[in-house]
């Protein structure tokens, strides 16, 4: 019988989760980029490419550095992965990606910023090319997690892709709940969400 992930706990609820990684995984709410090393290297040595998503400005660049700490921690464990950073949101990327843009040239073992449309339709990204996408507690700070789901279903491979998600939950008391709901305001205000 499985348990809930909460009482596994997040690390092991991430890796249980994440393994069988592989291809190009597309991290949505990437923040400082802490997870990164577990998606990539020597915890998924598989996954060849990671793009981040990040909107909120103010991680950029602690997420470029751990960008480039990952990819050097991948090569030390003889994997070569490609990371790149697309600074907006899943829906911008996703509209993006369907209008034939893509990413910048990034090579395996590098990082850089994902640019949309900075290629031409037969070297840019289309829809449908990732084989994993990863939203580790993102979805409840997402204003509208139909529009991202949806973004997340253009861009996994059709009939092969894995969405991998682990995400806060409401407290099964009530006055926990209560308690949530009443803190939420401020916690959008200094926890971006």
């Amino acid at each position: 019988r499985r348990q809930p992930l909460r009482r596994q706990g997040h690390a092991r609820g991430q890796a249980r989760a994440r393994a069988g990684a592989h291809g190009r995984l597309l991290d949505v709410g990437s923040g400082s980029g802490t997870q990164l090393n577990y998606l990539c290297g020597e915890n998924a040595p598989q996954v060849c490419e990671i793009v981040c998503i990040e909107p909120n400005r103010f991680f950029h660049a602690q997420l470029r550095e751990t960008m480039h700490e990952a990819v050097e921690a991948a090569d030390r464990h003889g994997c070569q992965v490609a990371i790149s950073m697309f600074p907006g949101t899943l829906v911008k990327y996703a509209a993006a990606m369907g209008k034939g843009g893509g990413l910048g040239d990034t090579q395996p073992g590098t990082e850089g910023d994902a640019q949309p449309g900075t290629e031409g339709k037969s070297g840019g990204l289309e829809l449908r090319t990732f084989d994993w996408v990863s939203c580790l507690l993102v979805l409840c700070s997402v204003p509208d997690e139909e529009a991202a789901l949806l973004s997340c279903s253009q861009i996994l491979k059709h009939g092969t892709g894995q969405l991998l998600f682990l995400e806060h939950v409401v407290a099964s008391s009530s006055f926990g709940r209560w308690l949530q709901r009443a803190v939420q305001p401020l916690w959008n205000l200094i926890g971006d969400g």
